[in-house]
């Protein structure tokens, strides 16, 4: 027979297979490369701000209420000096504050180059999803029954208003999610956490506002350790001062364009960013204040209109009272970016959301504004692989023989806003440091080498999740990489349907369940699974059609060789231990 004939010569038929398993491997990493890579903007405009963006909002104008009066800026540094120094006040700089004082750490000064934590920028402000890791790092200080007296807990849902003003609610694919989402304006929170500095350790923290980091130097003292130097500028009434401060600790926590970043590249390359291509870097993005109805867009729920030609509006929960925010996400040749005129945009908007009377909804010095200013761009995805570096310190340092210098937040990893993951990293960047803190009891060389030992991986899988996220959901028009993409979601999705042992879900659906490295672990094992079925599946069938054994016993053969190989090596890759990404 065919068959036997063909197992009469096994070393052509082995060579023959070998090749092609060999060829089309090569075409599946080629394809899977060139499909990260497809539709890829330059990366553009790197943010320089405290704390990842989950969500665009803006302000009316007005300065957000709070419980307590707005803070002071301290006038000046002079004659004064901090054990620890921590570079940037935003909601990382802040909590990693709160964190170290909790500890039992004191003569912690915080350095924020903005004057206040009141005043909104129009346009330029966000609303911030606080998910289950942020939450576990407020439940760890004891803060989340006060802060969800602040936000909006909003259900795993999205509520949509089509044209005709049909409503229907869908629940999007993070239904993982042990934790409702708490939404809050980013001067919300920073007030929030600046409360709890001044409640709970007014004589231990202290925010300098109007002051930032300059430099970052290191000196070896006569006995051979080495102290730190951090150089503060204030911009002050009278002009810009210069102070000299001479911390053991340094964390840095001023954003991607870190200074102390930067410098510690100059010491080590190892610090250096490292950029991955993403699809929605490099958007421009608005935001619009609006007067929306609570019939239309509910208090405190996430709300999508719907236009006549399929653009959608977000709406995103909001304290009563508020303008509800609007982030407008368009690429550049959009036709929204060519208005100038204020009437323009009424008349477009209008003509693509009916349900809405624009008129009133949007008010006409919110427009105006709107069409003047200049859009700000989702920054590349960038982190860095080292997360913190230590020297012997001299004999005489307060917090013992070692001087360290460690990076939180946007500092150490930044990326476009897809899976709302910004503030939650960075709250969890804080964490997994306060915790190395209390493991090795407040001792600073063994605790920042712990820090470095359990974040790095994470760091690592946080940066190369975000390609392979959801980055295709800003109404980008047809591209190879969208098709392939939404091509292998539905494949993901429905292998864990019927196969959950061998075949792992999309990892947005795991995305609060498992840890950053985790869950690139298992998007890359399902990776392999799938790859490995597409070389059986080719050579099952080559094979086969030279075998001549008829299609319908062919035919069978063909899937139980398919299934079998997709299940075996899906199974296999499940069951295999943890391996290291970094």
């Amino acid at each position: 027979t065919h068959s036997e004939s063909a197992l009469a010569h096994p070393w052509p038929l082995s060579l023959g297979l070998g090749s092609t398993a060999l060829l089309l491997w090569g075409l599946a990493v080629y394809v899977a490369k060139r499909r990260r890579q497809r539709g890829v903007l330059d990366p553009l405009n790197l943010r320089d701000d405290r704390g990842a963006y989950h969500a665009l909002a803006s302000a009316s104008g007005t300065k957000a209420p709070s419980s307590t009066s707005a803070p002071k800026p301290e006038s000046t540094l002079s004659g004064k000096s901090g054990d620890i120094v921590i570079v940037g006040g935003g909601p990382s700089g802040l909590a990693t504050a709160l964190g170290l004082a909790r500890a039992g750490f004191t003569n912690i000064m915080v350095l924020e180059s903005k004057p206040d934590y009141t005043t909104m920028e129009v346009t330029k402000s966000y609303c911030y999803a606080i998910d289950r890791r942020g939450r576990d790092w407020l439940r760890d200080l004891g803060l989340e029954e006060k802060f969800l007296k602040r936000a909006y807990e909003n259900p795993n849902e999205i509520r949509y208003v089509m044209p005709d003003g049909e409503t229907k609610v869908i629940s999007p694919p993070m239904t993982s999610q042990r934790v409702p989402t708490a939404w809050l304006w980013r001067n919300d929170l920073l007030q929030f956490l600046y409360e709890q500095v001044q409640e709970l350790y007014p004589n231990a923290i202290d925010v300098h506002f109007n002051a930032k980091c300059t430099s970052l130097q290191k000196h070896t003292a006569p006995d051979g350790g080495v102290t730190l130097e951090v150089c503060a500028e204030e911009n002050l009434a009278v002009g810009a001062r210069h102070t000299l401060l001479k911390p053991q600790f340094v964390i840095g926590s001023d954003g991607v364009q870190s200074a102390v970043r930067e410098q510690l590249e100059s010491w080590d390359s190892e610090f250096g960013l490292k950029a991955l291509k993403h699809p929605s870097t490099g958007l421009p993005f608005k935001a619009l204040p609006l007067n929306i109805s609570t019939d239309m867009a509910p208090e405190g729920k996430m709300t999508v209109i719907t236009g006549l030609n399929n653009e959608k509006v977000g709406i995103f929960p909001q304290n009563a009272g508020r303008h509800r925010i609007s982030g407008c996400v368009r690429y550049g040749s959009h036709p929204l970016h060519a208005i100038t005129d204020a009437d323009q945009l009424y008349e477009y908007l209008q003509g693509e959301w009916p349900q809405i009377e624009w008129r009133e909804a949007l008010e006409r010095q919110y427009a105006e504004e709107f069409v003047k200013t200049t859009p700000v761009r989702f920054p590349t995805v960038s982190y860095t692989t080292k997360l913190s570096t230590t020297f012997d310190a001299p004999e005489a340092a307060p917090l013992g023989r070692q001087c360290g210098v460690a990076l939180v937040g946007d500092a150490l990893h930044a990326f476009p806003p897809d899976l709302g993951q910004g503030v939650n990293s960075s709250l969890e960047d804080v964490m997994v440091l306060q915790k190395a803190l209390a493991e090795t009891g407040n001792d600073l060389g063994k605790a920042l080498e712990r820090y470095e030992k359990d974040r790095k991986d994470d760091i690592y899988g946080l940066a190369h999740i975000q390609p392979i996220g959801f980055p295709y959901q800003y109404n980008k028009s047809f591209s190879l990489g969208k098709v392939l993409f939404f091509a292998d979601f539905f494949a993901r999705t429905i292998g864990n349907k019927f196969f959950p042992f061998a075949i792992n879900p999309p990892l947005i659906r795991s995305l609060y369940d498992l840890s950053y490295s985790d869950l690139l672990r298992r998007h890359r094992d399902t990776s392999r699974c799938f790859q490995a079925t597409i070389v059986a599946a080719l050579a099952a069938g080559w094979y086969l059609v030279k075998a001549g054994l008829g299609f319908w016993l062919s035919l069978g053969a063909w899937v139980s060789v398919v299934f079998g190989v997709m299940l075996s090596v899906g199974a296999a890759l499940k069951a295999a231990p943890a391996r290291s990404l970094a």
